[in-house]
C-alpha cells in the first residue's frame, strides 16, 4: 500500500467529520431538510467508531512484526485524527474553543483503542483472519448505536440517514468478511 494513502484517508475522515457538524439557520428552522439529511448521513458514516478504529488497525498493520511500535502507531493515529477533527471544527466555528477539554473522554479512549487495534493490525499480517474483528465491528455498530431499525421518535432526517449509514456499515463489514476469507483461502493454498 502506498505510504500516503492511509494518512490521507485519516485526514479526510477527520476533516470530513468536522464539516458534517456545519449547521445553517435554514436547517434549524426545518427549511433545508435535504441538506440536514445529507449532513446527518455524512456525519454518521464519517463518525463511525468502526471507521476510526479501522484506521488504527491499518496503521498497526503497516508496522509488521513490531508489536510495541504498532500499538503506539495505533494510538498516534487516533489522537492525530481527533486533534485534526476538533481543531478543524474549532477553526471553522462549528465547535467552541473548549472542544478539547469537553471531549477528554474521546482522547482518553483513543489510548486503549489505539493500542488494541494497532496491535491487532500488526498481528493480522501473520493471522489474516484477525481482520474479521473489524468486520464484526462494522456489522454490529448499526444495531448497537440504533441506526437500525432507528428511533421513530426522531425526525426522518436523522432516522433515514442512520438507516442508510447502517446499511453502508453492514456492507463494509460483509466486504471485509469476503476479503478476509479470500486471503485466508489464498494463504491456505500457498502455505
Amino acid at each position: 500500500m502506498n505510504k500516503f494513502i492511509l494518512p490521507t484517508a485519516c485526514l479526510a475522515i477527520a476533516v470530513g467529520y468536522a464539516f458534517s457538524h456545519a449547521t445553517s439557520t435554514a436547517m434549524l428552522e426545518g427549511r433545508a431538510n435535504g441538506l440536514l439529511f445529507s449532513r446527518n448521513l455524512v456525519g454518521q458514516i464519517m463518525g463511525s467508531a468502526s471507521l476510526w478504529i479501522s484506521c488504527a488497525f491499518l496503521a498497526g498493520r503497516s508496522i509488521s512484526g513490531r508489536t510495541l511500535l504498532s500499538s503506539f502507531v495505533g494510538v498516534f493515529t487516533l489522537l492525530f485524527m481527533l486533534t485534526v477533527h476538533y481543531a478543524t471544527g474549532a477553526l471553522l466555528g462549528f465547535f467552541s474553543s473548549s472542544i478539547f477539554s469537553d471531549n477528554q473522554i474521546w482522547l482518553l479512549a483513543s489510548l486503549p483503542a489505539g493500542m488494541i487495534f494497532g496491535l491487532l493490525g500488526s498481528l493480522s499480517n501473520r493471522i489474516p483472519l484477525l481482520s474479521l474483528i473489524l468486520a464484526l465491528c462494522f456489522l454490529a455498530e448499526p444495531f448497537v448505536v440504533g441506526y437500525i431499525p432507528g428511533l421513530k421518535s426522531l425526525p426522518w432526517t436523522t432516522v433515514l440517514a442512520g438507516q442508510i449509514a447502517g446499511i453502508v456499515l453492514v456492507y463494509v463489514g460483509i466486504l471485509i468478511v469476503y476479503i478476509g476469507c479470500k486471503e485466508a483461502i489464498k494463504g491456505g493454498r500457498n502455505g
